[in-house]
């Protein structure tokens, strides 16, 4: 049942439940939590959504809260909280990243590449763990189809003296052609 609803390793799957274990193990030290709840996101991250004037303080917290986040642990002191950041559109949602170091919470810039320049951001949209893979996946639809846009693929790496996440690869499809994959020969490679 957890694998048809999507659910493996997140905190409210069956058998986690069934085994009492409140995360899933993935990757080299690396081990996902869903958040589902607004109220169970540790306060330190919260602040940053109780402000306007905060980076995601125009978000509503129900809507955020409906769309779920979830924390990258590296350590019990180290780790990357993933969670929806401001207003998106029909299908594209704007997720920020903050760096947990003991309960304080930083927002943490995203390498990226933009016009063939290195830059980062503080955004990624449509912000997925990929556990199979152990990276994060962001993929900017340029159609609700998602025939075209952006996708970029970040590694996660630390211990418990440090942790990083790297950019792996950058590519974008401009072609709105009915096919949905960003793998596909119309899809160049930035990065």
């Amino acid at each position: 049942m957890d694998e048809a609803q999507g659910r493996i390793g997140d905190a409210d799957a069956l058998q986690l439940a069934l085994d009492g274990v409140g995360a899933g193990g993935v990757g080299d030290g690396v081990s996902a939590v869903a958040w589902r709840r607004l109220n169970r996101v540790p306060g330190g991250l919260v602040t940053y959504y109780n402000f306007e004037d905060r980076l995601c303080g125009q978000m509503d917290t129900a809507l955020a809260s409906r769309i779920g986040g979830f924390e990258l642990q590296i350590s019990d002191d180290l780790g990357f909280a993933v969670f929806p950041c401001t207003l998106g559109g029909a299908y594209n949602q704007p997720f920020a990243v903050f760096q947990r170091s003991g309960s304080a919470y930083t927002p943490y810039m995203l390498p990226v590449v933009s016009d063939g320049n290195p830059s980062v951001v503080y955004l990624a949209f449509n912000l997925e763990w990929n556990e199979s893979t152990g990276e994060l996946v962001s993929f900017f639809k340029g159609r609700g189809i998602g025939d075209c846009g952006e996708i970029r693929r970040w590694s996660v790496q630390g211990d418990e003296f440090g942790a990083s996440i790297d950019l792996v690869s950058s590519r974008v499809k401009d072609s709105c052609d009915g096919v949905a994959e960003l793998d596909a020969p119309a899809c160049v490679s930035v990065w």
